[in-house]
């Protein structure tokens, strides 16, 4: 029998999203700084990942992603205001100048990472509610 959506796996669905999203921002700065041979420090990659955990934070706002936070429709929304905003933010806050190199692999990246595990999640779905015949 299919368990009951509680108040308390809705709120475990949110944190798993937003640890997913923003570990996934991480990664995203970590990896940047290593393809250029960048310090690995903590302070470091915090700094790079900055900018665009703050958009994703306002993302998650402007979405009210803790409504959903496995729809496709929001990810997609979270994926282009993190990139946006994070690329302003990252202008603005650490006086780097608009790089199109760099705003068209974080578009890719940061698509595939915000974008993609709700796209696998939502096929997981699908597939769990698909008819079994025996």
């Amino acid at each position: 029998m299919p368990q009951p959506h509680t108040a308390k796996t809705a709120t475990s669905t949110v944190a798993v999203a937003a640890v997913i999203d923003f570990a996934l921002l991480i990664i995203f700065a970590f990896t940047g700084r290593n393809s250029h041979g960048l310090p690995l420090s903590i302070t470091g990659v915090f700094e790079t990942a900055l900018p665009f955990l703050l958009a994703a934070a306002v993302g998650w706002i402007i979405t009210a992603m803790w409504r959903a936070p496995q729809s496709l429709v929001k990810g997609l929304l979270l994926w282009l205001i993190t990139v946006g905003g994070g690329q302003l933010l990252r202008m603005l806050l650490q006086g780097t100048e608009f790089s199109l190199p760099f705003f068209l692999v974080s578009l890719g990246v940061v698509g595939i990472f915000l974008v993609g595990w709700r796209a696998i999640a939502a096929a997981i779905r699908t597939l769990n509610k698909a008819p079994r015949s025996a």
